[in-house]
This record gives structure tokens, sequence and C-alpha cells, in this order.
């Protein structure tokens, strides 16, 4: 089973793989530059030691942002807030909510509030 979700050729989810390939591509093109150069083997180890910490942290958290902020919203904001909302057929809305159900990001949320983040979508 995968974590991929590809929609319209948008994908979300797997990009671990992606970092893995290009620190190794990376860890290749230094060792081809490097081959003939005996001073460079400490920062070489160096390098090559940095790059496997940082592949581990990023697979450790998943690539993920650690810390989100936004404006604060007053009480005012939030009685007053009118979602947006953009005309669809059935059918698209039918496929939209169908595919947003299956989607870790949308799973939790109540009907109404699938319904508005679909109706909000263009």
């Amino acid at each position: 089973e995968t974590d991929e979700y590809d929609f319209g050729g948008f994908c979300f989810g797997g990009g671990g793989v992606q970092i893995e390939e290009d620190v190794q591509e990376e860890k290749e093109a230094d060792d081809d530059e490097n081959d003939d150069d005996n001073d460079s083997d400490i920062l070489d180890e160096e390098e090559e030691a940095r790059q496997a910490m940082m592949l581990r942290a990023m697979q450790a958290g998943g690539n993920r942002r650690k810390t989100v902020s936004s404006e604060v919203i007053s009480k005012k904001d939030m009685t007053s807030f009118q979602a947006r909302f953009v005309p669809k057929d059935d059918a698209d809305t039918a496929w939209l909510t169908s595919t947003l159900e299956e989607v870790h990001l949308f799973s939790h949320l109540e009907d109404f509030e699938l319904k508005q983040a679909v109706g909000a979508m263009e």
C-alpha cells in the first residue's frame, strides 16, 4: 500500500524517496570530482556525515513544516465569515467529495465542513 495520491498530475506524499535519491546523486558526484584530491578527504568525510545527518532528520520528520503561524482572528471575523463558493455541476461536486474523503487531510471533516471545502474549490 502506498501513501501517494495522484490527482490530475499533482502528486501528494512519498517525498522521502526522492530525497534519498538526490542525496545519493550528490554523494556520487562529489566522489567523482574528488577521486584524485587527497587533501579534501577530511572535508569529504565531514560532508558525507552532514548529508547523512540531514537525510536522517528529513526521514524522521517526514520533511514536514514544524511550525505554522497566521494572523490573529477576532470574534467579529469569526462571526462574519462568509465562505467562498464556486458553482460546480453535480458530477464535479460528487467527484471532489469522494476524492477528498479518501485524503487524510480532509478525512476528519464533518459533512458540512467537507461540503464547504468542496464549494470553495475552483
